[in-house]
């Protein structure tokens, strides 16, 4: 959120974040406790001629989105001057040095630690009176009246006499140190004017409202309550807020779909990320100190403060860092969506908090609650990241080429029965509803029962269920083996909540004779975990798997009954985006899946899928005597 340098009657001045100069100058307001107005309002970070405000409800061109975005970019192109002048400010520092400064490096590189330590405990006193050519010659003189080897003195004043050639020759005239001054300075310069010009781009009114009660609030629970009364505000300032790591995050989508690999573009996103944190901390420290970025002598003159660069650029790292290990550990492991989410809230939450309790000592909670559902904006994007190329290959769909060959045979037994069940009952599996009678959700669940009810009527001939009974287990090991194989029956029999494990389907081998029910019950296993997958797959593949969740009235095939991702990520993308962008990503969405069929899974797993392997090739090996 922008700062504006606000001046008061009394001809103080304020720095007041707010989300246009209206906003900040109402926060002042309340702040003093009067209703005087300020004589004047700053514009922040910019020595341009002051603009007047515009109507609060005035909405620029574009979105408040797109704008997020701009304010993103130029978040990141900061890093760069703010890095530049931090980095002058410390090498001019070291380049500053003085006679005595001089010679004492020249004398320790001389004599070795020990000597110089010795020589700072018995006759470093008069070396501050060391301040021109004649002071230096008595000096040198007093060492060797002393005993000091001449060899290790004359060396010592080589080293000085070169060090003091090379300062005065970067002194001159310029020569280095106003080259790097000057850098130094245009680097601040072109810092402010970023600056000015991220301050020009506002948020929608609707966001703005937002920002302002989370600007108000005295903390977390206060901004819960002024979220909960004005709930379309709250959603368009997170938007916004999140929307303004778009860059990073579609470098890193970019990176995962070209490369094929998620864990690079996952880096690529953080990589970026971490310079907008860095240039970000530097602006506010120095903002901290004091230091008027609308002055422009004032933002050159900064470069002569080298313990506040130097400061500024620690805080600035130690906060990069701090961020971009927790955003790490957030983009670890798998799940869903809802699951990711929850996962980047949190890191993203946590590393904030930890990274203020670094840099300054105490955490204010109210800032670690925006990241956190800030975060939960941005899920999608680092989903498709984790995704990589699942957009366009086979593995957004039902990708034969990582199941075993036993499953890849059972597969085909589940696209039989599937299309038969299909032309029996008149399922449309391009029809994605989940409360449809006749959608694809509803065949799979045909397909599930007919697979059920054949292993309970292997399972129950009492033939069968002999060879399941624990009573007749004579060891430990026995036991262990009967409650793997029961455990595995029951879990073929689940709807979605577990997958038969291979020790399990080892478990009834063993228990069973080599019989051709024995073989049947262990194909309808391996099928029980195609359909497993299916079900957790989701009925919808493809791009619009993501798109799609920008439609906050879908009934899809996702696995999310209560469509809770829809409605955060939808409503908040109408309200930032606006209705046509937003429908505008999910018709997109549907386009390309329209032009490469991945739309519909199962429908893409019955044509993808060989029936004529089904049952003509055993799925498991025959066993003799």
């Amino acid at each position: 959120m922008p700062e504006f340098l606000i001046t008061a009657p009394d001809g103080k001045k304020y720095r007041v974040s707010g989300p246009n100069r209206q906003g900040a100058l109402e926060a002042l307001k309340r702040k003093l406790g009067n209703t005087s107005a300020p004589t004047s309002v700053s514009k922040p970070m910019s020595f341009a001629p002051q603009v007047t405000q515009t109507s609060a409800d005035y909405n620029p061109p574009g979105t408040g989105v797109s704008r997020a975005l701009e304010r993103g970019i130029i978040g990141t192109k900061q890093s760069i001057p703010a890095f530049t002048a931090t980095q002058s400010a410390q090498i001019l520092e070291d380049m500053d040095v003085g006679w005595q400064t001089t010679w004492k490096r020249a004398l320790e590189a001389s004599l070795g630690p020990e000597q110089f330590a010795y020589l700072k405990d018995k006759n470093f006193s008069g070396i501050n009176d060391v301040n021109s050519e004649d002071d230096f010659k008595d000096y040198i003189e007093v060492l060797k009246r002393r005993g000091y080897n001449a060899n290790q003195i004359d060396k010592a004043e080589q080293l000085f006499r070169r060090g003091r050639a090379g300062v005065e020759r970067y002194s001159a005239e310029g020569g280095f140190f106003d080259q790097t001054r000057q850098a130094g300075q245009d680097a601040l310069s072109k810092l402010a004017e970023l600056e000015a010009e991220k301050a020009k781009i506002p948020m929608s009114p609707t966001a703005a409202r937002g920002a302002q009660d989370w600007q108000d609030a005295e903390g977390v629970m206060d901004w819960a309550k002024k979220s909960f009364k004005d709930p379309l505000g709250a959603l368009a300032f997170i938007g916004e807020t999140a929307a303004e790591s778009g860059p990073s995050i579609a470098a890193g989508i970019g990176t995962s779909v070209v490369t094929g690999n998620p864990l690079l573009g996952a880096g690529i996103m953080i990589a970026t990320s971490a310079p907008r944190e860095y240039g970000g901390e530097v602006i506010e420290f120095m903002r901290d100190q004091g230091i008027d970025f609308s002055d422009p002598n004032a933002i050159r003159a900064a470069i002569d403060n080298p313990d506040i660069l130097r400061e500024a650029s620690r805080r600035g790292f130690t906060r990069a860092g701090i961020i971009s290990a927790f955003e790490a550990i957030g983009m670890k492991g798998g799940g869903g969506i809802l699951l990711q989410g929850l996962k980047q809230a949190g890191t993203g939450g946590l590393g904030d908090a930890t990274a203020q309790y670094v840099t300054d000592g105490e955490v204010v909670w109210k800032e670690a609650a925006l990241e956190a559902v800030a975060e939960l904006a941005t899920t999608p994007g680092e989903v498709a990241i984790k995704a990589g190329r699942s957009f366009f290959n086979k593995k957004g769909d039902f990708d034969p080429s990582a199941l075993t060959e036993q499953e890849k045979l059972a597969g085909a037994d589940v696209a039989r029965i599937l299309q038969s069940v299909v032309q029996e009952n008149g399922y449309n599996l391009k029809d994605l509803d989940v409360s449809s009678e006749k959608g694809a959700k509803k065949a799979l669940e045909a397909v599930r029962r007919k697979i059920i009810s054949r292993i309970d009527e292997i399972t129950k001939n009492k033939e069968i269920k002999k060879y399941f009974n624990s009573a007749t287990a004579k060891s430990l090991g026995d036991i262990n083996l009967y409650a793997e194989a029961n455990g595995g029956i029951k879990a073929a029999k689940n709807k979605v909540a577990d997958r038969v494990t291979q020790s399990q389907i080892d478990a009834i081998r063993r228990l069973m004779p080599p019989t051709q029910e024995a073989q049947e019950l262990l194909n309808l296993m391996a099928m029980s975990n195609v359909t497993t997958d299916l079900f957790n797959r989701g009925m919808k593949g493809g791009i619009s798997r993501y798109t799609d969740f920008f439609n906050p009235f879908i009934k899809d095939g996702s696995y999310d009954p209560g469509r809770t991702a829809n409605i955060i990520v939808g409503t908040g993308a109408g309200l930032t985006l606006g209705p046509a962008a937003t429908a505008g990503i999910v018709a997109g969405g549907r386009t390309v899946d329209a032009i490469t069929g991945r739309r519909a899974v199962l429908d893409r797993f019955l044509k993808k899928t060989p029936t004529k392997k089904a049952s003509q090739t055993p799925a498991v090996p025959l066993y003799s005597l």
